[in-house]
């Protein structure tokens, strides 16, 4: 079977894919990208910080790392060749599966009426693809919304037009 097929027989099954709250674009479900999305909505970090934040680059870097103090908790200050980095701390294990709890169980209690009628194959994927949803983000609306302000140009209702 050729690759392109193959794709188009993928995508057919939506369950394996979700819409990535940065791009609006659809995300396969197991990617890095939708790990380190996970990542950031479980550590509530913003993805923009995801690269490595160079802090100081010299000599003594035990003493520097000593009075330098990590600017968030989820982040730690490390040493590497002649630079003190800040990164990432990396997810527990623990703290995946809390999360997916409580967001499934989200999902569950917020969406009763969308899967009623729903039974098997076809219910484990809508479940699958919401929770999938719910532990990468919202999804954020890129488009800005405009508001229409009061239109008074038809207004003439000044005091030298009243008849007394």
């Amino acid at each position: 079977m050729p690759a392109s097929n193959k794709t188009i027989k993928n995508m057919n099954d939506l369950s394996d894919w979700i819409v990535n709250p940065e791009t609006g674009r659809l995300l396969k479900i197991g990617t890095r990208k939708y790990y380190d999305l996970v990542k950031d909505n479980i550590l509530k970090i913003d993805g923009g910080s995801r690269k490595k934040n160079v802090l100081y680059k010299g000599n003594n870097l035990d003493e520097v790392k000593k009075c330098m103090v990590p600017r968030d908790e989820n982040l730690k200050i490390i040493k590497r060749n002649e630079t003190l980095i800040e990164s990432r701390r990396k997810v527990t294990r623990g703290e995946i599966i809390k999360e997916l709890c409580i967001k499934a169980s989200d999902v569950i209690k917020n969406n009763m009426g969308d899967l009623e009628g729903l039974d098997g194959k076809e219910l484990d994927n809508k479940v699958k693809q919401m929770i999938n949803q719910k532990m990468v983000g919202d999804i954020a609306n890129k488009k800005k919304e405009y508001v229409l302000a009061d239109d008074d140009i038809g207004d003439t209702t000044d005091g030298d037009d009243e008849e007394e």
